[in-house]
C-alpha cells in the first residue's frame, strides 16, 4: 500500500513538473520583464487587495450559510475550503467544480444532507 502511494505521489509530482517545464518553455522573459517595467505597479496592487479583501467577505458570508445548516467551521478552516474551492473552478468545467469540491468535503466531514449543503453554496452564489 505504501509502494502505491509512493508511486501515485511521484507521478503528481512528475506532472506537475513536466506541466510547468512546458508552459516555462512557452514564456518569452524578456517580454515578461519589459512589460513588468513599463507598466504602473499601484493600480494592481490596489486590485489585489480589494480581490483579496472581497473573496475573505465572501468566505465569510459563506460560512452563514452554513451555520444555518448546522455545519460549524472556523473561520480559517471555511477560508481554506473557500480558497481550495476558487482553485479548482480554474480546472473544473463550468466555473461550479468548486462548489462540488466544497459540498463533497463538507459532507464527508459532517452528518448533513446533500441537498442541505448544495441549497446553502446556491444561495451563497445567489
Amino acid at each position: 500500500m505504501r509502494l502505491k502511494k509512493a508511486i501515485k505521489l511521484f507521478l503528481k509530482i512528475a506532472g506537475s513538473l513536466g506541466a510547468l517545464y512546458f508552459v516555462f518553455s512557452k514564456i518569452n522573459f524578456g517580454e515578461v520583464w519589459d512589460v513588468y517595467q513599463k507598466s504602473n505597479i499601484l493600480p494592481l496592487f490596489i486590485a489585489l487587495i480589494f480581490f483579496t479583501l472581497s473573496k475573505f467577505i465572501s468566505a465569510l458570508r459563506l460560512n452563514h450559510f452554513f451555520r444555518a445548516i448546522d455545519v460549524f467551521l472556523s473561520k480559517l478552516k471555511n477560508i481554506k475550503l473557500y480558497l481550495v474551492g476558487m482553485f479548482y473552478n480554474l480546472f473544473l468545467p463550468g466555473g461550479i467544480g468548486g462548489d462540488g469540491y466544497k459540498i463533497y468535503v463538507l459532507k464527508k466531514h459532517h452528518t448533513v444532507s446533500t441537498r442541505d449543503l448544495f441549497t446553502a453554496v446556491f444561495s451563497d452564489r445567489i
